[in-house]
Order: C-alpha cells, then structure tokens, then sequence
C-alpha cells in the first residue's frame, strides 16, 4: 500500500475528528448541554452529535451520511502536508481499502464563534489500510459552520503525535 493511502486513511478518521458517543456526551436536559461531563452551549453540543455521527457512518462505510456532514468545499491537510477535498475523501472510502476500528477519545475541546465552531480534540485510532491494522495518535484541529441550521465541517489539520 503506498504511503498516502495509509495516510490519507488516518486522515479519513482524524479528518472527522474520530469521536464516538461516550458516556459524557449526554442529551440535552432542558437548556443543560454537557460534552464529556462539561457544560457547554447548544451548538457545541450540536457539534459533538455531528462528530457522533460521522464517524457511526464511517463505521458503516456509509458515505451519504458522511457527504451531508462534509461541506462541499471541505478540505483536510494531513500529517504529511498533503491535501485532500472532500471528494477524494470519499472515493478512497469507498474504495474498500479502508476500515476504522477503534477510536478513544483523549481531549475535545469546541468553542463557538457565532455560526463557527472550532473543535480540538487528541484521539487515539485504530484502523485497518489494505491488510495492515495500524493504531496512531493524532492531533486534529477542525472548522465548522452552521448553515440552514446544519453544522458541517467545512476543513480539517490533523497532526500525528510521535510514540
């Protein structure tokens, strides 16, 4: 497998910045929004359902959901510098030579700036390339926007943190 492919599948999981629902992502209770045990505002949270469900879709391999939850300009730079649009994205997905296994949540972190959020997060990922399983850390810092009342990621930097 060449060297972007297993990249550009790291990228796929970072790139949607890898969480999955945990026990402290709680649903709202009346105006009470918690990510992670934290308060956080209505939209921050809205963000982490987003999160929640783009990676159950790539976990079923399923790319219409993952195309809603992309803006259409999406665009991610991976550890390598290397950039890939959402269509790209989408076309390795579906190529078969990519399956996510495993994600832990490290640290998230989302702030909202009116119609923009900004989500860091460090998460551990295990997931299978080609033949190989290979497990990473990586930082990921990504921006979203609230359009027609539907956050979408809209870029992404992830960056692997050494062993």
């Amino acid at each position: 497998m060449k060297p972007t492919h297993r990249l550009l599948g790291a990228a796929l999981v970072a790139g949607i910045l890898a969480a999955v629902p945990t026990p402290g992502c709680s649903a709202p209770d009346r105006t009470v929004y918690k990510v992670q045990g934290k308060r956080v505002s209505r939209d921050a949270w809205e963000i982490r359902q987003r999160i929640d469900e783009w990676i159950g879709a790539l976990k079923r391999n399923d790319s219409e959901v993952r195309a809603g939850i992309m803006a259409d300009g999406f665009t991610i730079s991976t550890y390598d510098g290397a950039l890939y649009t959402k269509e790209q994205i989408l076309k390795f997905a579906e190529s078969g030579d990519y399956r996510l296994e495993d994600v832990v949540i490290n640290d998230i972190a989302i702030r909202v700036y009116g119609h923009t959020g900004v989500v860091n997060a460090l998460v551990t990922l295990t997931e299978r390339i080609g033949a190989r399983t290979v497990t990473n850390k990586v930082r990921v810092t990504q921006a979203w926007v609230k359009s027609r009342g539907r956050w979408r990621a809209v870029a992404e930097q992830a960056t692997l943190v050494p062993s």
